[in-house]
């Protein structure tokens, strides 16, 4: 093992029916793997239900995204070396003997774009941030 050892994680991890809630310690909830806001607010509302039910003290907030994660495509393959040369303007990585992708850098969000046409988009703060994203990506390419 190179380095310092990893710590364990200092919270419970809950396996609920559409996402995976981890508690802390302070008291935040985050859900992973939600397909929805709505997904991720039932089962929020499952474990306040639940730790009421076992006479825990909760004082549920309103949900706020940090960040949200998505795949689109694009109905062509992509010759990487070409968008480069055509998207100079555009903050991206490629580095060909790293990695098999190009990462952009919107305003929106980071972008991981492959050579199949398909790309994933991470940190946007809205359900727009997304959409906007996707435009932006697909006029690119």
């Amino acid at each position: 093992m190179f380095g310092r050892p990893r710590s364990r994680f200092s919270g419970v991890c809950r396996r609920m029916r559409h996402s995976t809630l981890l508690i802390y310690g302070s008291g935040s909830v985050v859900s992973v793997g939600a397909k929805s806001v709505d997904t991720a607010q039932q089962d929020y509302d499952a474990i306040v239900s639940e730790a009421r039910e076992h006479n825990v003290p909760v004082r549920p907030q309103e949900l706020k995204l940090v960040n949200i994660a998505a795949t689109s495509a694009v109905p062509t393959r992509v010759n990487f070396q070409e968008f480069y040369e055509k998207n100079k303007h555009v903050r991206m990585l490629y580095e060909p003997d790293m990695m098999r992708g190009i990462m952009l850098y919107l305003d929106c969000g980071a972008v991981m774009l492959h050579h199949t046409g398909k790309f994933n988009i991470v940190g946007c703060k809205s359900l727009q941030d997304v959409e906007r994203t996707v435009l932006l990506v697909r006029e690119l390419v």
